[in-house]
């Protein structure tokens, strides 16, 4: 029992941080790539494959990028989601949760959401037409 207990103690602990922990630095590579990318050009990336990303143990198709083919204006609305994790990451003993990109105070930025909180946000989401004013 004591081997079974530490097993499932040593999963949670191997599914919460340091997958966690990788996906948040990937997160964080990403975000600043966009960012530079952003105050070079003016606007947002049309699609992350342009981006020089460092790679990672998680891959860039690991993400969503809202503004995908369109590209985004250089500003956002406060809050506004750019890219996030496509599925949720779902520790054992904990609530799922998400790596999203955001942006806010004039900046790309990481921040890590509980599902609940993540739902909420895409739900307010525009689509990326609106953020160019289209019709």
């Amino acid at each position: 029992m004591t081997v079974g207990f530490g097993l499932i103690f040593l999963i949670n602990w191997y599914r919460s941080l340091p997958q966690g922990m990788d996906c948040q630095r990937m997160t964080q590579r990403i975000a600043t790539a966009i960012e530079d990318y952003r105050i070079a050009h003016g606007k947002l990336p049309q699609i992350l494959g342009f981006l020089d990303i460092r790679k990672g143990r998680y891959s860039i198709d690991h993400y969503e990028y809202w503004f995908e083919g369109l590209g985004g204006p250089g500003t956002l609305p406060q809050g506004t989601l750019v890219g996030y994790c496509k599925k949720p990451h779902q520790p054992v003993f904990s609530d799922p949760w998400r790596s999203i990109i955001v942006f806010m105070d004039g900046a790309i930025v990481v921040r890590r959401v509980s599902e609940s909180e993540f739902q909420t946000k895409i739900s307010r989401q525009l689509s990326p037409e609106k953020y160019w004013n289209f019709p």
